[in-house]
Order: C-alpha cells, then sequence, then structure tokens
C-alpha cells in the first residue's frame, strides 16, 4: 500500500527542472538590480555644476546651494552664502565699509537684502520657483531661474534709498538635494547682474524603486484577479483565506504607493496609466471571490439539505 501525502502529513513537492530555471534567472536580476542602486546611490544626489567664477575679481561673491525641491508648490530654497572680496568692499576684518543692497530676482518675485557699513555678510534664504509637471513622476525634471545684482545706497530724507554705484557680483555652486540630482548653469566672470539656471531630476534609485513598486502592485493584483477567475469558474474550490487575501488587498495596495519615494500626489501619470487600474483590478478579484464564496456555499447548503 502507497502512503498518500495528505494535508495532516503534506510531503514537498522535488525541484522541477523549471522551478530551478526560474530561480537561476531571478536571483542575477536582483543581485544585479541591487548593485546597480547601491552603487548609484553613492555617488547621486549631488551637484553637476557648468560655469561659477573663476578668478579673483573684486566684489561680491554669492554661494548657491540647494537645500529643498518641494514639487507640490513648485518651489526650491536655496542658501545663499555671501562673502566679499576687495579693500573698496570690506576692510580688514571682513566688515562693510558701505551700505550693500543684494536685489534678487526669480521667477516668484523680487527680494532685496540690505547690509548696513560695519556689517559683515552672511547667510540668506530664498525661495525660487520652478517649472515641470510632476505628473510624470519619476521621470519629471524641475528648472528655476535667478538673476543676482548688488549695489552701495544711502539713505535720503524720509528714509529714501538712493543707490550710490553698483557692485560686480559673482556666482558659485555647492551642494545638492538629497534624492535629487541638481545641474546648475552659472556664469564663469563677475558682472554687475548675473544670472543662474538650475535644473532637478529625480537619482536613478528613486526611479528604480518606483517602477519595482508599481511592478509589485500590479503583480498582486494581476495573481487577485487569476486566482479570482478559477474560483469563479468553478476550477478551484473557494476558501476563507482567499477571501481575506482579496479582501486585504484593497487596503494594502493604497498604503503601498506611500511606499514610493517622494510619492507624488494623487492623479499623477502613474495613476492614470497603472495605479488606479490596478486598484480596479483588486476590487475585480474581490467582487468575483464573494460571488463565487455565495454560488459555492449555496450549492453545499443545497448538497447538505438534500431532495
Amino acid at each position: 500500500m502507497v502512503d498518500v501525502p495528505s494535508a495532516a502529513q503534506p510531503q514537498p513537492r522535488p525541484f522541477t527542472r523549471r522551478g530551478l530555471i526560474t530561480i537561476a534567472i531571478l536571483l542575477p536580476i536582483v543581485a544585479i538590480a541591487y548593485a546597480l542602486v547601491v552603487q548609484n546611490y553613492s555617488i547621486e544626489g549631488g551637484s553637476r555644476i557648468e560655469g561659477g567664477l573663476r578668478g579673483d575679481a573684486p566684489g561680491i561673491v554669492v554661494e548657491i546651494e540647494p537645500i529643498r525641491v518641494e514639487t507640490a508648490s513648485s518651489s526650491t530654497t536655496l542658501r545663499l552664502t555671501l562673502s566679499a572680496r576687495g579693500d573698496q568692499i570690506v576692510d580688514e576684518n571682513g566688515r562693510l565699509t558701505q551700505n550693500t543692497r543684494l536685489t534678487i530676482t526669480t521667477s516668484d518675485g523680487t527680494e532685496e537684502v540690505k547690509y548696513v557699513a560695519g556689517e559683515p555678510l552672511g547667510r540668506y534664504e530664498i525661495e525660487m520657483g520652478t517649472s515641470g509637471d510632476v505628473a510624470g513622476y519619476p521621470f519629471d525634471v524641475h528648472e528655476g531661474f535667478f538673476a543676482i545684482s548688488a549695489d552701495s545706497f544711502t539713505r535720503g530724507t524720509g528714509g529714501v534709498i538712493d543707490s550710490t554705484g553698483e557692485i560686480p557680483t559673482g556666482l558659485v555652486g555647492t551642494g545638492g538635494v538629497n534624492g535629487w540630482n541638481t545641474d546648475m548653469q552659472l556664469p564663469a566672470n563677475i558682472g554687475t547682474q548675473v544670472f543662474g539656471v538650475l535644473t532637478f531630476s529625480r537619482v536613478f534609485s528613486t526611479k528604480v524603486f518606483a517602477l519595482l513598486l508599481l511592478i509589485m502592485a500590479a503583480a498582486l493584483a494581476l495573481l487577485a484577479f487569476f486566482a479570482a477567475s478559477l474560483v469563479i469558474t468553478n476550477r478551484r474550490r473557494i476558501e476563507v483565506a482567499l477571501l481575506a487575501w482579496t479582501a486585504g488587498l484593497l487596503f494594502a495596495l493604497p498604503l503601498l504607493r506611500t511606499y514610493l519615494p517622494n510619492a507624488p500626489p494623487i492623479g499623477a501619470a502613474i495613476d492614470i496609466y497603472v495605479y488606479l487600474w490596478v486598484m480596479v483590478l483588486a476590487v475585480i478579484a474581490a467582487v468575483l471571490v464573494v460571488i463565487a464564496w455565495i454560488a459555492q456555499t449555496g450549492a453545499k447548503l443545497r448538497v447538505q439539505d438534500g431532495p
């Protein structure tokens, strides 16, 4: 008599050639993806600077450092670190020899920063508006520009500010924003008004994980729909665990979306093309499982009751 494995004494099935081939293909793919992400993570998130002040001409030097990118409000926060060169601008203690005003213009408007004679130059933060469509996540690109000029001034009667001359200004770039690659285009020469352009694109690891999570969500929904199709067509028996799984997906999939790195607001392209359809498929699977449960349990009751 041959012992037949039962539910109480399950026996493992031997590995098939197909299973071994599948594992042999998947493991190198995962290893390569992991290596690429780790390698790029250690070098990404910095700035690539094109231009920037060269030489030691006298004037005010503004160091540009992006510290935050807000795609929802289309703005970027920049930290400006100010320094000066030349005896006519600062004394031996690094303090201004005359009243100095910086005029900063971005797409969000114009603002002025004033320092009186005898004060040292310091740091200042500005909000720079950016153009870009977050709906293209994770391949969206955001760009902003700014212009900076400086002059000396005096206060006239009634507090009126009168400019007494322009001060040359130069730009240098530094730093970067975590999760973003930054491209800076800065003038190489000092001038009376200097312009800069900053472009932000998401780092490689963000793109990889966003696409990976989308694939995982789609795979879960497709598996649920496939299992529901087998049950509704009576190719498999309904199980309570299947009911719990398909219902749990309706809560797990929205939560999985929040794990997207720097997740965009609802309505981005990933939702229109993928995620909302994943949710629709999961809902259909849950409905089919419930219908199959009603039909199969009803049939079972009728058989138990007899004619």
